[in-house]
């Protein structure tokens, strides 16, 4: 793996070498199947910073969470602090979220360019030291619970790393009892990997890190710092933290069956296009190093593995670029400039687009209310891009419509048309989260969605839909049909159901079923009528022969007693009918059984 040295002999892949042997990078979506060993839900559950709804957002609390929870990723805003150290917030002020305010007080605010000469305790002011003297607030304190403030605090990006570590080295094996009575062995040694391939053909999939990195046109105008340079330059200073966290898991040097599936340990979004090339490019550039680069120690993203041309050595292969999603925010959605630009210049650098949820919905004029517009996805599966809304909270007053930011972007579809009516006030579709879930996993067929309510989102992706159909599948990677509200979505109850329509079914097979069946129905009554028979007349030789002896014999079928009582759970006749108190099949014991 990466800079592994060792004793056997290390060489950079030739042509002829690469083409034979080479690091696969691992599919953005679920085989349709859903055949895991994890789960059998086909679109991904990425934890909006973390299981936020439950524990104060960008936590380390919050983070485990999602983890237990049954998050594919972790999602981390990453920005950088005055000493170009990278920590996980959402906002750049730190007043939002923590208790900047009354530890350092009114002499740290200070202007930022950026933002309108607004003032701030912006984060890139203060040092990671001072940075940990802070801890967190709930950033929504009318809508969730404050009783975690003050107890947690501001992770930096070498902790959430360390995080991941725990939990895929130690705590998934051990979920999946699959450390056997190896238990003893150090936690911080990855050999309880060796223990997971050695029990499965793959091993359960590890959680990975869905890292946006945040506010990089902003940091870069106050602070003359390049987020993404101190992106490559923390994993230039923490080679052996991301060998652990990330690279070991991400080169495979076979191609995946379709049972065994490993969702990339690493994937980076942002808002901004030309971030995510310069990622892509950065990356490419460092995983193809010259061996004059490798020797002067600088970040070489590569893996070793075994030579299959020389068993003494290793090769050395480049890892693959981790895909990279890029934000779509709902003012430009609507724009098909915006999708032309994307698609013309950067269509080779972006695997994906997470898209603001109402960019699926226009304004119906005449009912004033959303209609679902499968255009998205359209513009999707052309590009061969996954699609992963966001963002998914259990409150209703964050459901696509009901929001704040949704009620201005409707007053700004009112302002470019005048007949549109006045009204900003939409009532909801969806009842639940689960539902408004729902809607995107079977009408939309979306690949994963981000959500703050993990559990839920779980939950929703693991329900089948009716008729177990999904709608547009998330394997297809669109959705068709016409732009018919989200009433004609999943079950608002969330309960699956199934409906058999008669229309589908063909005639031909039913009624050569039926034919043989009437066939081999004739066949078995005439062969028990024989046997009647013959009983019978038997019975009637016994009977007579008895009586020409003196005695008698009672040929009525002796009945099945329980305490005393004939014991029928169908009466065999209506002189034979069940008697009080006798035992018979309710629909609770048919349940039971």
């Amino acid at each position: 793996m990466p800079h592994s040295s060792g004793p056997t002999r290390r060489r950079y892949a030739n042509e002829d070498a690469s083409s034979k042997l080479k690091c696969h990078d691992f599919p953005l979506t679920v085989p349709k199947d859903g055949s895991s060993i994890q789960r059998h839900a086909q679109q991904i559950v990425i934890a909006h910073r973390g299981a936020s709804a439950h524990l104060p957002e960008h936590s380390l609390a919050a983070y485990r969470l999602a983890l237990e929870l049954g998050a594919d990723y972790i999602e981390p805003d990453l920005v950088a602090t005055k000493d170009k150290q990278l920590i996980a917030i959402h906002s750049l002020d730190l007043s939002i979220t923590t208790n900047v305010e009354q530890v350092f007080g009114e002499d740290r605010k200070t202007v930022s360019a950026y933002m309108g000469n607004q003032t701030g305790y912006w984060a890139y002011d203060f040092t990671l030291e001072e940075i940990q003297q802070l801890t967190l607030k709930q950033r929504l304190p009318n809508a969730r619970s404050m009783v975690f403030d003050g107890i947690f605090r501001i992770p930096s990006l070498n902790d959430i790393l360390e995080l991941l570590i725990e939990w895929n080295e130690r705590v998934q094996p051990q979920l999946y009892n699959l450390n056997g009575n190896n238990s003893t062995k150090s936690s911080s040694s990855s050999s309880s990997l060796d223990l997971v391939f050695n029990k499965l053909d793959y091993p359960p999939p590890p959680r990975g890190m869905y890292a946006e990195i945040k506010h990089g046109p902003w940091l870069l105008q106050d602070t003359n710092m390049n987020l993404l340079d101190i992106f490559f330059q923390h994993m230039q200073g923490n080679q052996e933290l991301w060998q652990r966290a990330m690279w070991q898991y991400m080169c495979d040097t076979k191609l995946l069956k379709q049972h065994q599936y490993k969702l990339p340990l690493l994937m980076i979004q942002a808002f901004q296009a030309p971030i995510l090339k310069e990622f892509v490019q950065k990356w490419q550039e460092l995983a193809h190093p010259t061996n004059e680069n490798n020797n002067n120690g600088s970040l070489s993203l590569t893996a070793s593995v075994p030579d299959p041309d020389d068993p003494a050595a290793t090769l050395t292969l480049p890892l693959p670029v981790p895909p990279t999603i890029l934000l779509v925010p709902h003012d430009s959605c609507h724009r098909e400039e915006f999708w032309f630009e994307i698609e013309d210049s950067y269509r080779d650098h972006i695997r994906g687009v997470g898209v603001d949820k109402r960019c699926f919905f226009t304004v119906e004029k005449s009912t004033q209310s959303l209609q679902y517009q499968p255009t998205i996805m359209e513009k999707a599966r052309k590009a061969d891009w996954v699609v992963h809304p966001w963002t998914e909270r259990p409150e209703t007053e964050f459901f696509v419509q009901n929001d704040l930011s949704g009620r201005r972007w409707l007053q700004q579809q009112q302002q470019q048309d005048p007949d549109a009516s006045q009204s900003t006030t939409v009532s909801s579709p969806f009842s639940t989260v689960l539902e408004e879930i729902l809607f995107f996993k079977c009408k939309v067929g979306v690949h994963g969605i981000f959500s703050e309510s993990v559990d839920i989102a779980v939950r929703a992706f693991n329900m089948e839909c009716p008729n177990g159909n999904a709608g547009a599948s998330a394997g297809s990677g669109g959705a068709s049909g016409s732009s018919s509200g989200p009433s004609d979505a999943c079950p608002p109850t969330g309960k699956t159901s199934t409906t058999i329509n008669k229309d589908n079914i063909p005639l031909g097979p039913v009624i050569l079923f039926s034919f043989f069946l009437g066939v081999l129905s004739a066949l078995l009554l005439w062969k028990v009528s024989c046997r009647l028979q013959r009983s019978h007349d038997t019975n009637r030789q016994t009977n007579h022969n008895n009586v020409d002896g003196g005695s008698i014999m009672m040929t009525k079928t002796n009945t099945r007693r329980m305490g005393g009582k004939k014991h029928s759970a169908v009466p065999t006749s209506e002189d034979e009918a069940a008697p009080d108190g006798d035992l018979t099949l309710t629909p609770e014991d048919h349940e039971m059984l």
